[in-house]
């Protein structure tokens, strides 16, 4: 829902609207876990196609409690042989940094 940029080649809906990071907050008493979607991490661990920096500094400022649950949605998961393991890795590297762990 916060997803800012797409590959060449991906559907996008022409209606789609991404979500600013602020739109979560009144939600948050609500939500006891998340999907942590990512689809591209770059070198220096960021996300290139989510404000992810933005979102989790929203929850910790929020005192959010709850859980994240890595989805990885990048469009090479589905070819013969992917190893999600180091893929899986970075995002946590990402969000411990953002995080301050």
């Amino acid at each position: 829902m916060f997803r800012r940029h797409f590959g060449e080649g991906e559907f996008v809906s022409p209606n789609f609207v991404p979500n600013e990071p602020e739109d979560i907050i009144p939600l948050l008493p609500y939500v006891y876990c998340c999907h942590a979607k990512f689809n591209n991490i770059d070198d220096n661990f960021r996300e290139t196609t989510i404000p992810y920096r933005n979102i989790l500094n929203i929850l910790k400022e929020q005192d959010w409690d709850g859980y994240l649950l890595s989805e990885y949605e990048g469009t090479d998961k589905y070819d013969a042989g992917y190893e999600v393991g180091q893929t899986l890795r970075r995002h946590h590297i990402l969000m411990k940094r953002v995080l301050g762990y």
